[in-house]
Order: C-alpha cells, then sequence, then structure tokens
C-alpha cells in the first residue's frame, strides 16, 4: 500500500513531542525496556525512539479527527514513572482509541500478544485496577521518515545518550503522515479468536518479530473517513 502524504507535524508539536521523548527516556519516566514476551532489552536510545514516533502518530490522529469536526484534546504529554502510564492514546466523543505507528512502508498493524486477552481488553490495565482497558477503535499510522532510522544512521541506535547534532536533526525534521487505517474491538476479538498471530522468531519484510504478536494487513483495515459514523 503506497505512502500517500495526508500532512506534515507542525513544528512547535515536533519540539513538544521531542521534550517528551527525552524526558521519559533519559529523565524522570519510564517505558519498559523489552515487549510482552520478548527477551531484546532496548537500549534508552532504542526507548527514545519509539516514544518519539508513537507520540508523533498520536499527534497525527489528533490533527485527523479535529480535520473532521470532532472536539480532541491535545495528546497527553506528561511524564509518568515506572508502573504509571496513561489509560488511553486519544480520546473522541467517548470512544477510546490505541494508536500505533509504523514506518513508510509499514504494512502490520501489530499487537503484543501478551498484552491482550481473548475479550480484547488490555492486560496491564485490567491488572492496575481502575484504567481504562477496552478501546473502542485500533488505529495504524505510517510516518516518513522513521526516528529509529535515523538514529541508525547516526550509529547510535543503540546508545544511552543523544548528541545534540541528532536533537537538531530530529527537530528540523519534516515529519510526514498519511491517512490512518483502523479496526474496531470487535474485529481485535476476531482476530484473537482466529489466532491471527505473528510468532516470536519468525520475519515479515526482513523484520524479526521478538514477541508474539497479534496482526492485521493495512490494506484489509477501515479507512479513516469510515469512522465518523462510529464517534458521532
Amino acid at each position: 500500500m503506497p505512502f500517500k502524504v495526508m500532512g506534515q507535524i507542525a513544528r512547535e508539536d515536533v519540539e513538544q513531542v521531542l521534550n517528551f521523548a527525552l524526558d521519559m527516556s533519559y529523565g524522570d519516566g519510564h517505558h519498559r525496556d523489552h515487549r510482552q514476551g520478548g527477551r531484546h532489552r532496548r537500549s534508552n536510545n532504542e526507548i527514545f525512539a519509539n516514544t518519539f514516533q508513537g507520540k508523533i502518530a498520536e499527534y497525527v490522529v489528533y490533527y485527523c479527527l479535529r480535520q473532521y469536526g470532532f472536539e480532541v484534546e491535545e495528546p497527553d504529554l506528561g511524564v509518568f514513572g515506572e508502573n504509571i502510564w496513561d489509560n488511553v492514546d486519544i480520546d473522541c466523543n467517548g470512544r477510546h482509541i490505541s494508536i500505533k505507528s509504523t514506518k513508510e512502508r509499514g504494512q502490520l498493524l501489530l499487537l503484543e500478544k501478551g498484552d491482550w486477552n481473548d475479550q480484547g481488553c488490555y492486560i496491564p490495565n485490567i491488572n492496575d485496577g481502575g484504567k481504562m482497558a477496552q478501546y473502542d477503535y485500533h488505529m495504524l499510522v505510517r510516518v516518513r521518515p522513521s526516528c529509529e532510522d535515523i538514529l541508525r544512521n547516526n550509529r547510535i541506535l543503540y546508545g544511552s545518550e543523544l548528541p545534540e547534532e541528532v536533537i537538531d536533526i530530529l527537530l528540523n525534521q519534516s515529519w510526514e503522515y498519511c491517512m490512518p487505517r483502523y479496526i474496531s474491538r470487535d474485529e481485535l476479538i476476531y482476530l484473537i479468536q482466529n489466532n491471527f498471530v505473528i510468532k516470536a522468531g519468525s520475519y515479515f519484510n526482513k523484520t524479526k518479530m521478538d514477541a508474539d504478536n497479534y496482526y492485521v494487513k493495512a490494506y484489509d483495515m477501515h479507512e479513516l473517513p469510515e469512522i465518523i459514523n462510529g464517534l458521532s
């Protein structure tokens, strides 16, 4: 499925995301260093890249839903410590939306198998009591370029700090996105019950899976305009 540019992240939002990712990766925040069921322990710079890209994807959905006329709050930039995290990526008209990002050529929505029960509920939030565990929609956002690739090209992806010159590259980069696609909670439950799983150790487009993941191909997902009735 080709990458068709829909828009670009505003520079001031890139700066906010950059500061958030720096705090979450090297400051007072916390992200787990491994996937549920995965073996790979992420470096600080890998955590930064994943955090940055994920929050950029939230801004993409925020932009798109506002373009459709929905009242949506800006993505949460609160910095959380260990075992504390925000409930949901985006809320819209009482509907809860989970957002996943991928690279320009990414073709799969991947959800770590160990994070979801057979009713499509997010297990870490169930275990934390009052947190939101049920998401109405799961969105896939493709972003260009990839923060991870920028760090890799500068030979620092597996390091523990970011040089100032790389921070400047990220801040001054044009971050483009194409239209998000989505599935509903019922469709996630279908994937779970019918064992749509890519096993750890398997390869997809030369990428080795570190953990078992539920998956759906991007071209099998709904295009974003279809969500309007569900959110109205």
